[in-house]
């Protein structure tokens, strides 16, 4: 999966009858079906952390023209509101964002309307917090989609799309005085629908 996702970002570097690059930035919101799981395994322990939430995404990119469509390559913060679920009187927490480097291919139908397809691979940082851990970890994350563009004039589009995101899935050894010695495993990933406008600066 990570030299699919590697080649993914390095095809955007393709300039064969390339017509023109432009800079451009977007902000989107997103409703966020989440799922955070903890597993103890010596405790044999579960704590699922699945609800839905809400997040945001900023992005800062440049587009490539091509007589097919358009490549877009972005760097993108990605931010999450707290997952959470109460349990036995305990509040378990989930905490998810990420930097991607995303990179999009949009077709050309001779439409105002433009589908693509994309995805990236990024740094993500998740937190857990359950009566036995508050675990925060830095792990590969990756996301793939697909969506549509509504271009309203040459600089402005509104974006509507659809993601899955996986920010983190990491094991750690560990010693816990409720649990004893063993392994924990934490997982965060999420099905995301984004909505949101992207403004192009025009040719340079």
């Amino acid at each position: 999966m990570k030299k699919i996702m590697l080649l993914l970002a390095l095809s955007c570097l393709v300039s064969t009858n390339a017509y023109a690059v432009s800079p451009y930035i977007s902000a989107k919101a997103k409703m966020v079906f989440s799922e955070n799981t903890v597993r103890v395994k010596s405790a044999n322990k579960k704590y699922s952390i699945d609800n839905n939430v809400v997040g945001a995404n900023f992005a800062a990119g440049l587009q490539q023209s091509f007589s097919a469509g358009n490549w877009r390559t972005e760097i993108e913060y990605a931010k999450n509101a707290n997952a959470e679920q109460k349990r036995n009187g305990h509040n378990n927490i989930a905490k998810a964002q990420a930097f991607f480097l995303n990179t999009y291919f949009d077709f050309d139908i001779n439409q105002p309307v433009m589908p693509y397809v994309g995805g990236g691979i990024g740094l993500g940082r998740a937190q857990f917090i359950t009566p036995e851990y508050k675990k925060t970890h830095n792990d590969f994350a990756y996301n793939l989609g697909a969506g549509v563009a509504y271009n309203f004039n040459d600089n402005l589009a509104f974006d509507l799309g659809y993601r899955y995101v996986r920010y983190l899935d990491y094991s750690d050894a560990h010693t816990n005085s409720v649990s004893g010695d063993g392994k924990a495993t934490f997982k965060s990933q999420a099905h995301e629908i984004l909505a949101g406008l992207r403004y192009n600066f025009g040719e340079f």
